[in-house]
């Protein structure tokens, strides 16, 4: 193993120069990872062009990690000072799911392993065997999409309104405030309402 060129690897920031929604960040935003995660997958992604760059082969990193690798490529200023420190450029080459790039890739993740395994050991179980952070809980997965169910809960909210109002008008009425459902009813619109808005401007900053 080549000390030196590890240990400057290692040393590497993603996250320099540091801004809000820098690198680490962006990734466990986008992926709605963890903290935790984003940081063990960052290293894994270390490791990865650790050996692209001493491999003699073609090597072909785990899900996760290729991830990380994209998200890396965006950063392109970043990606360049990184590739400084490997001593070569390392190629993002795309499979185009043919039968012989099948072959090859498969081939590559095969000696990737090997060579991963010889130079650290065995990989964490969370990065190397599954492909994304939610596959080790086994969820199944939902029936319909969280937007789905926000426009029918509005939509129900719409219609309920007045049903509900005449219900409960006989107990507000005893406020001497006619006005006051009117107003409350204004007020969890208008809450809601910001809440959206200030939702999409920080996940979409």
């Amino acid at each position: 193993m080549n000390n030196e060129l590890w240990n400057n690897i290692q040393k590497f920031e993603f996250d320099n120069p540091i801004s809000e929604y820098g690198f680490s960040t962006r990734l466990a935003n986008e992926n709605f990872w963890t903290e935790n995660f984003t940081q063990t997958a960052i290293l894994e992604y270390k490791k990865f062009m650790y050996l692209a760059s001493t491999a003699n082969h073609m090597v072909s990193p785990f899900e996760i990690v290729d991830i990380v690798w994209h998200q890396h490529l965006i950063f392109t200023q970043s990606y360049s000072d990184f590739c400084t420190i490997l001593g070569k450029r390392i190629e993002h080459v795309p499979s185009t799911h043919n039968k012989q790039d099948v072959e090859k890739f498969k081939l590559a993740k095969e000696k990737t392993a090997m060579l991963y395994a010889s130079t650290f050991g065995e990989p964490p179980q969370e990065i190397g065997d599954f492909s994304t952070i939610y596959e080790p809980l086994s969820l199944s997965k939902a029936g319909f999409k969280i937007r789905t169910f926000l426009i029918f809960g509005i939509i129900a909210f719409l219609f309920l309104i007045y049903p509900v109002y005449f219900l409960i008008s006989p107990v507000f009425s005893r406020i001497n405030n006619p006005y006051f459902i009117r107003g409350y009813i204004v007020l969890v619109v208008a809450i809601f309402l910001v809440l959206e808005i200030y939702n999409r401007s920080k996940l979409f900053s």
